[in-house]
């Protein structure tokens, strides 16, 4: 839904087609968006604006036991994460220089520079 500063509050969850069972991996008032799993399946990239403000979104991964690391920081959007068929990096769209880029950076936020 919508919320008063204007964003959305969307939450990630994944649905098991053979038994139709659906679970709920976020539960905040931010929006989380553009989930992405790791090649292994064990761990979510996505993008969230935990801090609230519209227009501004950074990137996490979940790992499979539920702890959460906050992989990108700053007053722009990061977004539509997917990782490499290795699983070594991470690439994802970003204007923090102005423009929409594209940005690589490996699953623990290290390394990051823009790819193209």
């Amino acid at each position: 839904g919508r919320r008063e500063d204007g964003g959305y509050d969307y939450d990630l969850y994944t649905y098991d087609l053979g038994s139709g069972e659906e679970t709920r991996l976020t539960s905040t008032t931010a929006e989380e968006s553009y989930g992405s799993w790791a090649p292994d399946g064990r761990v979510l990239v996505f993008s969230s604006d935990v801090d609230e403000q519209p227009g501004h979104s950074n990137l996490y991964v979940m790992e499979s036991d539920g702890t959460l690391t906050q992989l990108t920081d700053g007053d722009w959007t990061d977004s539509y994460a997917y990782w490499t068929r290795d699983g070594s990096y991470i690439y994802f769209n970003s204007n923090r220089r102005g423009n929409g880029d594209i940005f690589r950076m490996r699953m623990n936020g290290s390394q990051c520079v823009r790819a193209n």
